[in-house]
């Protein structure tokens, strides 16, 4: 298991803003690499030669780069701009019948039984009741 020690985390975490800084900084032929290598880092846990594969270069080469990449990225500011939106399918917003409330109300309250102590029978076999028949009304 990884080390869950706080500064372990903060070192990972700079290590991959860093490795996102690198990816995406202008001029950079890393993007695509960058980007076929997490689409298969999203599949499972990526073996050293998928990396080699994708950034042409093992783990110590690439750490060789980070290090010539680190002082530039400290000093300068990454602007990713907007881009443009993709365009929403049409859709009808409608009121909820009666059964769909019903069918949200009884899951709220199934929900919330949870949340009720288990030593509290007289609060939480009314809830449970209350839960059950809505549920039931929103079936039929």
């Amino acid at each position: 298991m990884e080390n869950q020690h706080p500064r372990h985390r903060q070192t990972r975490a700079a290590e991959q803003e860093l490795l996102c800084r690198w990816a995406i900084a202008p001029g950079g032929a890393t993007r695509a690499a960058c980007r076929s290598f997490a689409a298969r880092a999203a599949d499972g846990p990526v073996p050293e030669a998928v990396f080699e594969e994708c950034f042409g270069g093992d783990f110590a080469e690439l750490r060789d780069r980070f290090g010539d990449y680190l002082p530039k990225a400290v000093n300068e500011i990454v602007w990713i701009g907007p881009s443009r939106q993709p365009s929403l399918p049409p859709f009808e917003v409608e009121r909820a019948t009666p059964n769909q409330i019903a069918r949200v109300r009884g899951e709220w309250e199934r929900l919330a039984i949870g949340h009720v102590p288990r030593g509290l029978p007289q609060a939480r076999e009314p809830d449970l009741v209350q839960a059950r028949r809505r549920l039931r009304r929103a079936a039929s």
